[in-house]
C-alpha cells in the first residue's frame, strides 16, 4: 500500500515528506479529537489487529500547505463497517479539533462534494490567532482499501490545489492497486 501514497516529489519541489503522519498540522503530534470514529481514523488508531495502514503527510514549509494520506485495509467485512461508520461521522459531526501546538485548532465542518460517488466530504474553517486556516477532508472506498485524504492551508480559502491533489491521489491509487479500485463503493 506505500506504493499507492502520494510523494513529496508528485506535488512539487516545494513539499517534502514530514517524519510525524499523524502531526497533521505540522506542529503537535498529538491526537485529532471530536468526531468518533473518524478522529480514529485520521490518528491511525486501529480497531482491530486485522487492519493494515499507510499514511503520508507532505509539508510544504512551517506553514504548508499540508496534505494527509492515509489508506486502510482490513477484512472486506470489517472495513466495510468502518468506512460506513467514518463516512456517516463526517457527514454529522460540527466540528473537529487538530493539536497545534499550544492551543488546540478547532474547526467548523461544513459537508461539500470531492471525490467520488461513495465518498463524504467537509470544508473546514477555523481561525488561528486571527488568521484564516482551512481545509478539506474526504474519505472513500477505493475498492480494498479505505481512503482518508486531508488538505489543510493557511489565508486562503481556495479548493483548487485540494481538489487537484485528491485526484492526484486517487489515480495513483488506482493505478497502484489496480482494477478493483476503478469505482467507489459504500
Amino acid at each position: 500500500m506505500q506504493a499507492a501514497l502520494l510523494t513529496a516529489g508528485e506535488l512539487g519541489p516545494a513539499f517534502a515528506a514530514s517524519s510525524s503522519a499523524s502531526d497533521t498540522t505540522g506542529t503537535g503530534g498529538s491526537s485529532v479529537t471530536g468526531c468518533e470514529p473518524l478522529a480514529s481514523m485520521l490518528n491511525g488508531t486501529a480497531s482491530t489487529t486485522q487492519q493494515v495502514q499507510q499514511d503520508v503527510l507532505l509539508t510544504a514549509g512551517s506553514t504548508g500547505p499540508f496534505v494527509q494520506e492515509s489508506l486502510l485495509t482490513e477484512t472486506p467485512a470489517a472495513l466495510t463497517t468502518d468506512y460506513a461508520q467514518a463516512r456517516a461521522a463526517l457527514t454529522s459531526c460540527h466540528t473537529l479539533t487538530f493539536p497545534t501546538g499550544a492551543e488546540p485548532l478547532t474547526f467548523t465542518l461544513s459537508p461539500i462534494n470531492f471525490g467520488g460517488p461513495g465518498s463524504a466530504a467537509a470544508r473546514m474553517d477555523a481561525t488561528y490567532r486571527g488568521v484564516q486556516v482551512n481545509g478539506y477532508l474526504a474519505i472513500d472506498r477505493l475498492g480494498p482499501v479505505a481512503l482518508t485524504y486531508a488538505y489543510f492551508q493557511i489565508g486562503s480559502g481556495s479548493s483548487q490545489l485540494a481538489s487537484a491533489y485528491y485526484t492526484q491521489a486517487v489515480n495513483k491509487i488506482h493505478q497502484a492497486l489496480g482494477p478493483t479500485t476503478t469505482q467507489s463503493s459504500n
